[in-house]
């Protein structure tokens, strides 16, 4: 039994390994954090034996999603989650730093604990790693607009891009972004190049 759980155990972290794709946005409950814990163990074990840096990504982003979870009881728990997260990610990147994703998770990580310079450089790498990918659109987003008043031009001008792609591809999860954390006036300005598009916004946050 030990033989299988062990098996059951690395046979799942190899399907991470092998390149499924992890959600990050899903909110796991107890069982499913054990299972995290596990694979991201694994993959670390992955990378120790074959010295591959994208298993060692992989734990990161497992680590990163530990680290989202919610409610009162594991604080602790998810404090030890961001600080290997960003431990891993770290490490990964530093052998592979063709990953914007994981550039990104680790921003939003750096930015989680305070080290705002870190987590800006971060931010920066991700967006300049892969400019457009629409999957992390939403989420740059997030990151870059929460830091704007400490960005300077040229990483506004970049952000502000997100902005315009996100409103394009993602118009109801962008107003939405504006109203949960209270971003409307940077967007609304951002947009203000094409005044039916900023129209448009504006009669979006009404609604």
């Amino acid at each position: 039994m030990a033989g299988l759980a062990l098996w059951q155990g690395i046979d799942s972290a190899l399907r991470l390994y092998g390149g499924t794709d992890i959600d990050l946005s899903r909110e796991e409950g107890p069982a499913a954090r054990t299972v995290l814990e596990r694979d991201a163990a694994y993959l670390e074990m992955i990378d120790d034996w074959l010295g591959d840096p994208q298993a060692r990504i992989r734990a990161g982003l497992l680590q990163f999603r530990l680290s989202l979870s919610t409610g009162p009881d594991i604080v602790l728990e998810r404090r030890r989650a961001l600080a290997k997260a960003i431990d891993d990610l770290r490490d990964g990147l530093a052998r592979a730093p063709a990953d914007a994703r994981a550039w990104t998770a680790l921003a939003h990580a750096l930015l989680a604990t305070g080290e705002l310079e870190k987590g800006k450089l971060a931010f920066r790498t991700a967006l300049l790693t892969a400019f457009y990918e629409p999957t992390l659109t939403l989420w740059r987003c997030q990151l870059g607009l929460g830091l704007w008043p400490l960005l300077d031009d040229a990483d506004r001008r970049l952000v502000a891009n997100q902005v315009r792609w996100a409103w394009t591809s993602q118009p109801a999860d962008l107003v939405g972004l504006a109203k949960i954390a209270n971003h409307a006036v940077v967007i609304a300005a951002v947009l203000d190049q094409d005044p039916a598009e900023k129209k448009a916004f504006e009669k979006a946050l009404r609604r």
